[in-house]
């Protein structure tokens, strides 16, 4: 697996096919076009200071955000605080992951995020009814 990154699939080698991307506002209409909630997922790997990140989610905001991702093992104490308090803010659900993608990942499991039933109850209220 690791020879084959290296020599065929790596940057820059024979077989290597960069990954399309979109902008965050191609994701957001994508996203809302389809019924689904787009969310800001894990802020805090943003690398991003509090006045950047503020700017960052009111231009996300006024383009269709509807969520930011405040429950997350990586999030100090301090940064759920300041996540909330921008949720409020700009109006947007406060939603929880935990970025587990199977038992490779780590110290993680699903549940791990600590979310309530509230949050579920808010984002089940923007799913379409049919």
């Amino acid at each position: 697996f690791n020879d084959a990154f290296e020599s065929l699939l790596g940057e820059g080698k024979p077989a290597y096919v960069d990954k399309e991307r979109l902008t965050p506002m191609e994701s957001i209409q994508l996203i809302r076009k389809y019924h689904g909630i787009p969310v800001l997922a894990h802020p805090s790997t943003l690398k991003s200071d509090k006045e950047e990140l503020k700017s960052f989610v009111e231009s996300l905001s006024d383009q269709g955000l509807l969520g930011i991702e405040i429950y997350y093992p990586g999030h100090l104490d301090s940064q759920i605080r300041f996540y909330k308090k921008l949720a409020k803010e700009f109006g947007l659900l406060v939603t929880g992951g935990t970025d587990f993608h199977g038992p490779s990942s780590g110290p993680v499991s699903l549940g791990d995020a600590g979310v309530d039933l509230k949050i579920v109850d808010d984002l089940l209220k923007l799913c379409p009814k049919d």
